[in-house]
């Protein structure tokens, strides 16, 4: 790299070692370490942004990057952070669907996963049942946005995973707004969604896919001591998945 500064190649593949080496970490449960690579990765992967603005790949990556790292930082417990993150790749997922709305990829896995982790921020700090509703209030429309996208393309397991998350959180929305029925329709369809797909299998603990099916059936057996943890006495799901 140091001879060959301006070598986009050589600087893509860098990157790629960095997401690998935080896998690693995040197996080992090294998060300080595993965010510390991420912010080295989505740095560099800006630079590369910057020196081809009309790159989408570029564009796609660097979003990519940042909600992988918005959830590693929502589960170690610094929100703004994840905020920061989450913002970040929305805004870059935005521009794509401008660019072009009929990338599935960019549609689906990328702009909905975005969404979903705004959401999942602002149902971890809510602090109340009517402040939980209002968070996930914006759920219902996704998950019908990503659930037409994913019955058009039931095989896509990336995009099979983000419906299902979207569906879990319209469940929430629901749940939240005491309509129990509506919530556990939406629960469900989750569940049929990732069926569709073959299930989630999980590539690495952070990916999720290894608890989406746990939070499922907790929630449709109505088993709340399984819903994730949240850290205080409020009685609310929590969402550090």
């Amino acid at each position: 790299m140091a001879h060959n500064p301006n070598d986009s190649q050589i600087a893509q593949s860098l990157i790629v070692n960095r997401q690998a080496m935080t896998k690693i970490l995040l197996e080992q449960h090294r998060l300080p370490e595993a965010v510390e690579e991420l912010n080295l990765a989505s740095r560099d992967e800006f630079k590369l942004v910057r020196s081809d603005p009309e790159n989408t790949d570029y564009r796609s990556y660097l979003a990519s990057i940042d909600m992988t790292l918005g959830h590693i930082q929502l589960e170690a417990g610094a929100p703004a952070a994840a905020v920061a993150a989450a913002r970040q790749a929305l805004s870059l997922d935005e521009a794509l669907m401008r660019k072009d709305p009929t990338v599935v990829d960019w549609a689906g896995r990328q702009l909905g996963g975005a969404r979903v982790l705004q959401m999942r921020i602002d149902a971890q700090e809510a602090k109340t049942r009517g402040a939980l509703e209002a968070a996930l209030a914006p759920s219902v429309g996704e998950f019908h946005r990503l659930g037409q996208l994913s019955r058009a393309h039931p095989r896509d397991q990336f995009l099979s995973r983000v419906t299902a998350e979207a569906a879990l959180l319209a469940g929430d929305y629901q749940w939240a707004a005491r309509r129990p029925d509506e919530a556990k329709a939406a629960w469900n369809e989750a569940v049929s969604t990732l069926a569709r797909a073959g299930g989630a299998q999980a590539s690495h603990r952070y990916d999720r896919a290894n608890v989406l099916q746990a939070q499922l059936q907790a929630r449709i057996t109505a088993q709340p001591g399984g819903w994730a943890r949240r850290g205080d006495d409020s009685g609310l799901p929590g969402y550090l998945w």
